[in-house]
């Protein structure tokens, strides 16, 4: 029998031992001497094995408590350990631009885990958590330390809950209960960081599209990968149509919005004014809030983005 010190709980090192100790008892009981003329069960019996597998039984008691204080202490140093990473900086997993229309996108995308592990959907958790809501989550820490250390911590804490929980057998409840704690995380962090202020439009959105914007990864600009970034602006603007915010700016945390940074710097340097409306179009995309754009502004600039995406692509001799 294997026990795996400090990588299970407190309940199953107890079930091992138990059973540890109840081999070493039926063992005892088996070899147990039986007293001339007596019965096997019969009390001189009993009295004649109890003496014999007494030191045995000692042995036994000792060994389990001795492995049972080890798996134990293990198991808290696992704990520390967990506890420890998270006193310190995550590292990013990506380059991408910390926008309200990323934070909205990791909120749903981490109530929506939550709901499929709550309808025991393995599958379907398991999708969920290689999407940009797992990965929003390490990228916000830089920003949110600073300001908000506990929150940051407490965040980590239960994204790393959730990591340990997909790296071994999964316990749904536990993954369903992490996943709503990180998205009131991520929500309470929203007004500490004021991401919403992050791009302005009207005069500072002129002077910011004027400067190329940085790539937010290393995909190659493939027809495909174009045609799916128009394609899902397109389903964002009806999305915000019907109201659907959080489910619109969901999309917009994927590819779509890496696809307008990532193609600024080619398509400047073969169409500039056409970059530049680009650009324009997209922070008015990501600036969310009604006194900057209203609904049918930001769906008018979806639109437009989308456009220009696909004009982009022509450009640079990507889509025919």
């Amino acid at each position: 029998m294997l026990l795996h010190v400090g990588g299970t709980s407190t309940a199953s090192i107890m079930v091992s031992i138990g059973v540890i100790f109840f081999l070493i008892f039926a063992l005892s009981f088996a070899v147990g001497p039986i007293p001339e003329g007596a019965h096997r069960i019969g009390p001189t019996w009993a009295k004649a094995w109890f003496r014999a597998s007494l030191p045995r039984l000692i042995v036994a008691g000792v060994f389990s408590g001795l492995l049972l204080v080890g798996a134990l202490a293990g198991g808290d140093q696992s704990t520390t350990a967990t506890a420890a990473s998270c006193d310190r900086d995550v590292p990013p997993l990506t380059g991408q631009a910390l926008t309200d229309a990323r934070l909205l996108g990791a909120i749903d995308g981490m109530r929506r885990l939550g709901d499929a592990a709550e309808q025991r959907d393995i599958a379907g958790v398991q999708a969920l958590f290689l999407g940009d809501a797992h990965k929003f989550t390490h990228d916000i820490d830089a920003a949110l330390r600073p300001v908000n250390e506990g929150l940051a911590k407490d965040l980590c804490l239960s994204v790393v809950v959730i990591e340990n929980q997909m790296a071994g057998p999964l316990d749904t409840d536990v993954i369903a209960r992490e996943a709503d704690r990180v998205a009131d995380y991520i929500q309470e962090a929203r007004p500490v960081l004021d991401l919403s202020t992050d791009v302005k439009p009207s005069a500072s959105t002129g002077s910011f599209c004027e400067q190329p914007v940085g790539a937010a990864t290393t995909i190659t600009l493939s027809s495909e990968r174009l045609t799916a970034a128009a394609e899902s602006l397109r389903e964002m603007a009806s999305k915000l149509e019907a109201g659907l915010e959080a489910e619109a700016y969901a999309l917009f945390g994927g590819d779509s919005h890496n696809v307008t940074h990532d193609i600024d710097a080619p398509l400047r340097a073969a169409d500039e004014p056409l970059a530049v409306r680009l650009c324009e179009n997209i922070v008015g995309v990501e600036t969310r809030f009604g006194e900057v754009y209203s609904v049918d502004e930001r769906v008018e600039a979806a639109r437009a983005a989308a456009d220009d995406i696909e004009a982009g692509g022509q450009a640079l001799g990507i889509l025919p």
